[in-house]
């Protein structure tokens, strides 16, 4: 009898053991476990829960790789946590404050630009590839732990110091719109993209940076910008037209339909000195003749008169005489056109002009 006492006993404990290891795995989708309504409304909606009774298992849990929850008024992703599976974290344009990411060790992705964070610790996210923390608060940014990062947006914050010694990987940088007084990206040899404009910086040193194939530092305190051993970026400059504004210059190629530079080649102050010489195009004249639009013929000794004249051209032009200008004459021409293409046969000097 005693020998049957002890067998029911032994199946007993089996089975509680069973059960609160169970109880362990399984996650219940509440308040407790999810404090926020709209992140426990977007865990129920993203049909984690697969057969719908309330509770996710750890089968369940561990096919969870991604959340997308954008545009969800979230207050708090607390319970995130649970998913230690997960790769990409998607919750930009929320109202998080904070954000703990320690136990989520397995994310290669973060995106939580466009909140209210004013502290983020990723030292245990040593996977991360990207990091989009753009447009939040925050004063501090570590990831000397990161040394796998390809891809880092820290812009629009309050940075006032970065440090990407330890990133070595990294292709693309954007930390413009801080308050950064200084920016050592020389360990970043991979880097083919930088923006780091509207900024406080006061010198910048891009030589080990052979990759470069844009680089935006306007809106800073630079006086000069050395790109001879940036031969790739020289290169992708002398594809592309230039545009000159009020303060900064810009070199790329200017797309109508996204009213933006698609690539930015170049963006820097007119202030700065950059050498080689001759980087950085000289600021379009304004012309002394404008002539007038319906103009489709310029004839022999038309200005061969006019010795160092500015003349525009317009796109209608479809003629132009050997000896229509002077050799001083400097011409603004619609870019592509047969004006353009015609005077620096002539071997004028040519202004491109959108």
């Amino acid at each position: 009898m005693s020998h049957i006492k002890w067998v029911c006993l032994v199946v007993m404990l089996l089975a509680l053991i069973c059960s609160v290891a169970f109880a362990l795995a399984d996650v219940e989708i509440n308040e407790t476990n999810f404090p926020d309504a709209n992140f426990r409304q977007y865990i129920i909606d993203a049909g984690f829960d697969t057969d719908g009774n309330g509770t996710l298992s750890e089968a369940e849990i561990g096919n969870v790789t991604g959340i997308r929850c954008n545009q969800k008024s979230i207050s708090s992703l607390a319970g995130i946590e649970f998913f230690t599976a997960l790769n990409n974290l998607d919750c930009p344009s929320n109202q998080l404050t904070s954000l703990d990411v320690s136990k989520n060790t397995a994310l290669t992705s973060i995106r939580c630009s466009s909140n209210q964070l004013t502290n983020l610790n990723v030292s245990k996210n040593t996977a991360l590839t990207v990091l989009w923390c753009n447009s939040n608060q925050l004063t501090n940014l570590d990831v000397k732990e990161n040394e796998a990062l390809a891809e880092l947006r820290c812009d629009d914050n309050l940075l006032t110091s970065l440090d990407v010694s330890h990133n070595t990987a990294l292709t693309t940088l954007r930390c413009d719109s801080t308050q950064l007084t200084s920016l050592d990206v020389s360990g970043c040899t991979a880097l083919t993209k930088l923006n780091c404009k509207s900024n406080q910086l006061t010198s910048l040193d891009v030589s080990k940076n052979s990759a470069l194939t844009s680089l935006d530092c306007s809106f800073n305190q630079l006086t000069s910008l050395d790109l001879t051993n940036n031969t790739t970026l020289l290169e992708e400059i002398a594809k592309y037209g230039f545009r000159v504004r009020e303060s900064y210059i810009q070199i790329g190629h200017y797309d109508e339909e996204w009213s933006g530079w698609r690539p930015l080649v170049l963006a820097v102050d007119k202030t700065v000195s950059v050498l080689p010489e001759g980087t950085i195009p000289e600021t379009t004249p304004e012309p002394t003749f404008i002539l007038p639009a319906a103009t489709t013929t310029i004839e022999s000794e038309a200005f061969t008169g006019l010795t160092n004249q500015v003349f525009q051209l317009p796109i209608t032009v479809t003629f132009i005489a050997d000896d229509a200008f002077d050799s001083t004459a400097k011409v603004l021409a619609p870019k592509d056109s047969y004006a353009e293409t015609r005077c620096k046969e002539l071997g004028l000097k040519v202004y491109t002009i959108e």
